[in-house]
């Protein structure tokens, strides 16, 4: 709050004449996730927050927005899920599959006529 020479402490994320405390900053926090992996949730001080994704050189990036008041602080929880792989870094599974069992039970049919068209 004090400290800063005057051309940094303007707020430029804002509209000209918005009311903002002096000090306070506004950020675009990127984080890089592992190639492969998914996003699973975030959140900002425990409470759910939405997540801007982008790719970067095939890293899923998650981009949230967080702002702060001078001398505060915030706890960013960001989950993803990896892909699983065997020993040698091969893929096992990409994708999540379930494959329905077939299970049939054989019926026995008849055709009779309704009289109005003859069956052959």
């Amino acid at each position: 709050k004090s400290g800063l020479p005057s051309y940094v402490k303007p707020r430029l994320d804002l509209l000209p004449g918005s009311k903002w405390v002096e000090g306070s900053s506004h950020t675009l926090l990127t984080v890089y996730a592992p190639v492969g992996s998914s996003a699973a949730g975030f959140s900002v001080n425990g409470k759910p927050e939405v997540a801007y994704q982008a790719v970067d050189r095939s890293h899923p990036i998650f981009i949230i927005d967080v702002e702060l008041k001078p001398g505060q602080t915030k706890k960013i929880v960001v989950n993803w899920i990896e892909p699983i792989t065997d020993l040698t870094g091969k893929s096992i599974q990409t994708k999540p599959t379930l494959t329905a069992p077939v299970a049939y039970k054989p019926i026995k049919t008849r055709v009779d006529s309704s009289g109005i068209c003859a069956v052959k």
